[in-house]
């Protein structure tokens, strides 16, 4: 993961001068959040496609949008990116249908023949590059590794109780990082760092949370 993104988005490793000049995309982030959501929510889609689609608005779209850039040339870059993700991370899945989003955007009509044409503009500004992870996919890939080690768990430690519940440790920290994305993806500082950058951080803050600073 690490060779691929240094090999196809070597501009992430200095992402805060980059965060700078994208004044333009973060006026319009909230609406691209709101019709993503629209669109997950349309589909049924689980995470994984959501944080695809805003990795290439968030870090590959944002670096070409201006300020001429109209609201529904916008929404057919995400629907673009949107159709990419879902075929990139979803190989079972069927197509989503184009017609499904013509009215995505009440009283404004998304032609399909534009939709498919901007799908392939979204497809080459990736170079057909299929190797691409959002700060989800980092966090998942840790989780599925492991991120908490023998030592820093004990008979004392192992279940702690949550709201007057049971939970193990593991599972507790799991949850809280996945809580912080979501909170964190809402906000434009979500851009000023790297995907691997938020994953670690945010891991690290739920193991300081959870674990016995004399274990860690």
């Amino acid at each position: 993961m690490k060779e691929n993104t240094e090999k196809n988005y070597p501009y992430l490793n200095n992402i805060e001068e980059s965060f700078k000049s994208k004044a333009a995309y973060l006026l319009n982030r909230k609406m691209i959040l709101y019709h993503l959501q629209k669109l997950m929510k349309t589909f049924d889609y689980n995470d994984i496609v959501f944080y695809q689609c805003l990795f290439f608005m968030d870090y590959v779209f944002s670096q070409k949008v201006n300020h001429e850039f109209s609201e529904k040339e916008i929404i057919y870059y995400l629907i673009g990116y949107f159709l990419c993700s879902a075929k990139m991370k979803l190989i079972d899945a069927s197509e989503p249908p184009l017609e499904y989003f013509v009215k995505i955007k009440q009283n404004t009509f998304f032609s399909i023949k534009q939709i498919a044409q901007y799908e392939v503009e979204c497809l080459k500004s990736i170079n057909y590059n299929i190797f691409s992870y959002s700060a989800y996919d980092w966090i998942m890939q840790l989780i599925s590794i492991g991120i908490v080690f023998d030592c820093e768990i004990d008979s004392k430690n192992q279940i702690i109780m949550l709201n007057g519940h049971r939970h193990t440790i593991i599972n507790s920290i799991n949850k809280y990082i996945l809580k912080m994305l979501l909170n964190l993806t809402l906000k434009n500082i979500f851009l000023k760092y790297s995907p691997a950058q938020i994953a670690f951080s945010l891991i690290q803050i739920a193991r300081e949370k959870f674990l016995e600073p004399n274990l860690i």
